[in-house]
């Protein structure tokens, strides 16, 4: 996927002008719209874990629609854009300019070399800081209609990924969950935009899954089925066993470069900055959502002792990492303090869940107690 550079004197406005754009995101801003300032990328997917796993330990059934749409970026059309973007009164100084940028001619460089210009007549410009306010106004229409009929389905919204997800009994989530996305599609056909063939259903039992594909593939949206499957970076598995496939996928990548690290520390010791920065986000994205198992936070801690510069004999893993990165560098403290934060966040934000997590904790740890 290609991101645009602007011209300088551009960015400089944009800079100047963004107060604009903010204030007006924030007042068209959608209870369903998570790709606002303040709301972490995880966060719809973590709540749609936190609900599919308390329903199900609740004995409900849990269901899922998570939506792509297909080039979404590339197929964005102008003169829909304009309307929709004059009717949620878009800062008009910053549509004709950002307009101009995103409709201008584009040039393809690769290695210092610049190609012809190529002339464009829709698509926004990834990397414009207008990106991404065009997008929640191209939108926000026909998803706040599509939200108003989702009954007892949930949506939630990050830029181009959608979502819906439901649960209680079987049938009244079934029937959510085929009339929304019923409704999503025909939404996006309005917008003359396509559903990505990476679309997929997971539900709590393969015979839910398989009931909602096909309904919603007798309606003419076809749409794959899976046990699990890949919602903003983290595998959503609804009340099922947790897939650690990407997880085991990210921890690999980032101890490679937590060994690269901790060989160039050796000659560069302000090279350890690239730990917090780099390997250990990268290592631990999602793991307040399926957990991180305690080989990985030992083997975790080994490495960044090792990244840490102190290579002496003998030496403590939790000292090293303390003098290094400080305390709360620790793989461990910020896994606890991850889990920790998520949870508060989750109470706080969302009352409704705190009647069911209190009943499935009061079974939960009576069966801890029985088995102990």
């Amino acid at each position: 996927r290609c991101v645009a550079k602007t011209p300088m004197i551009y960015r400089i406005w944009r800079t100047c002008s963004r107060s604009r754009v903010a204030a007006w995101e924030s007042a068209v801003a959608a209870p369903w719209d998570c790709s606002v300032a303040g709301v972490d990328a995880m966060w719809p997917a973590l709540v749609r874990a936190a609900t599919a796993e308390l329903a199900v330990a609740a004995g409900e059934t849990a269901a899922a629609a998570l939506w792509d749409l297909h080039k979404f970026f590339d197929l964005v059309r102008t003169t829909i854009l304009i309307d929709k973007a004059v009717e949620l009164e878009f800062p008009l100084a910053d549509l004709v300019m950002g307009l101009q940028m995103h409709s201008a001619p584009r040039f393809l460089q690769l290695k210092g070399a610049c190609s012809l210009p190529v002339s464009v007549n829709m698509s926004v410009l990834l990397g414009c800081a207008l990106a991404i306010p065009f997008t929640r106004a191209y939108l926000k229409a026909e998803m706040t209609a599509v939200a108003a009929a989702s009954g007892l389905a949930h949506q939630t919204v990050y830029v181009d990924d959608v979502g819906h997800h439901a649960v209680g009994r079987v049938h009244q989530v079934v029937e959510a969950i085929v009339a929304t996305g019923g409704a999503f599609v025909r939404a996006m056909g309005r917008l003359h935009l396509t559903i990505s063939a990476k679309s997929v259903v997971v539900a709590s039992s393969d015979k839910v899954a398989k009931w909602i594909a096909d309904q919603l593939r007798d309606s003419g949206v076809s749409v794959k089925r899976d046990r699990s499957a890949r919602d903003l970076g983290i595998v959503f598995a609804p009340g099922r066993r947790r897939n650690t496939t990407l997880q085991v996928k990210r921890f690999r990548a980032a101890s490679s470069r937590l060994r690269r690290t901790a060989i160039l520390v050796r000659r560069v010791r302000s090279a350890r900055r690239l730990v917090g920065t780099g390997s250990l986000p990268q290592a631990l994205w999602g793991h307040q959502a399926i957990g991180v198992s305690p080989t990985v936070v030992s083997g975790l801690r080994t490495m960044c002792a090792a990244a840490s510069g102190m290579t002496q004999r003998g030496r403590c893993c939790t000292t090293a990492i303390a003098l290094a990165f400080s305390e709360y560098g620790d793989p461990s403290v910020k896994i606890a303090a991850g889990q920790v934060e998520s949870w508060l966040k989750l109470w706080h934000r969302l009352p409704g869940l705190r009647a069911k997590s209190r009943c499935v904790w009061r079974g939960l740890f009576d069966n801890i107690v029985h088995e102990s």
